[in-house]
């Protein structure tokens, strides 16, 4: 992976996670560029690097479970909005399986529960939108459409924006069916459609595939685009959930404006005999 700029962009990034919960107003006070078919123009590449690197291992912030992952303490830090505590509204069994997915992470012979990401498996909707820190996000727009490539793993989502009818609801996806729509500056994601593999975290942060996502793009202005995701998942969670951050353009000229680096998930991996136990 190549050289990043972090810290200025990470710093960019953070003061945009605060404009998230704002709401719209701030973005509609600025007019975008417009694509051919009318659209707010998003294209180009994006950074996620102001997201706490902590977001990675546990949406939530220390505290609320013993132990450490490979050997670090569970980290400080969250981009869970709502509630505001930080803390995931799990029904009571399924915080009891949570807390024993985490217990369980690493040691014989439950090593089956390793995180699906461990195993290059796909993301899910939400968490391929902060799967790693400083990912990278390429995204296109056509009539009709847009298209969002992800950096990690080769990842790419087609969000329909012309209407068009979801898949049945008997059709299970690692990344679901998403449509989308604009909301002014904000593209909207609606996604059903998700199967149960995916964890939001390497802890064992799980759902069922009842889980709904609508996740909210907002254009700020040229350089940087606020994102929020709620969850709703009666299955698992007392009610619906929500998490936000931001993202920030790759400058023009710098060494991720042009392209999406290689992502080889394996390549030189020492730890590939416990995976594949």
């Amino acid at each position: 992976m190549p050289r990043r700029a972090a810290a200025a962009r990470a710093a960019a990034c953070l003061a945009v996670c605060g404009l998230t919960l704002q709401g719209g107003a701030l973005a509609q006070s600025w007019e975008p560029p417009r694509t051919p078919d009318g659209q707010p123009d998003i294209q180009g590449y994006w950074s996620n690097a102001g997201i706490p690197p902590s977001a990675f291992i546990s949406l939530e912030p220390e505290g609320e479970r013993e132990g450490v992952i490979y050997g670090v303490p569970l980290p400080k830090g969250t981009i869970v909005a709502d509630p505001a505590d930080g803390r995931i509204p799990f029904r009571p069994w399924a915080a009891a399986k949570r807390q024993w997915l985490s217990a369980n992470y690493t040691d014989p012979p439950e090593r089956r529960h390793l995180d699906p990401n461990s195993r290059c498996l796909p993301a899910g909707v939400p968490r391929i939108n902060y799967v790693t820190p400083y990912n990278e996000y390429r995204i296109l727009q056509k009539p009709g459409a847009v298209v969002i490539f992800a950096e990690w793993n080769h990842s790419a989502r087609v969000i329909p924006i012309d209407g068009r009818p979801r898949l049945d609801d008997r059709i299970r996806l690692w990344m679901g069916d998403s449509r989308g729509r604009w909301e002014g500056n904000t593209l909207v994601v609606e996604t059903a459609n998700l199967n149960d593999k995916t964890w939001f975290d390497i802890v064992g942060t799980f759902h069922s595939d009842a889980m709904r996502v609508v996740e909210r793009y907002t254009i700020v202005d040229a350089a940087t685009m606020t994102y929020e995701a709620t969850i709703e998942d009666p299955e698992v969670f007392t009610r619906p959930w929500k998490i936000a951050f931001g993202f920030t353009r790759n400058e023009p000229g710098s060494e991720d404006a042009g392209e999406l680096y290689e992502y080889a998930c394996h390549e030189g991996n020492q730890a590939t005999d416990m995976i594949l136990r």
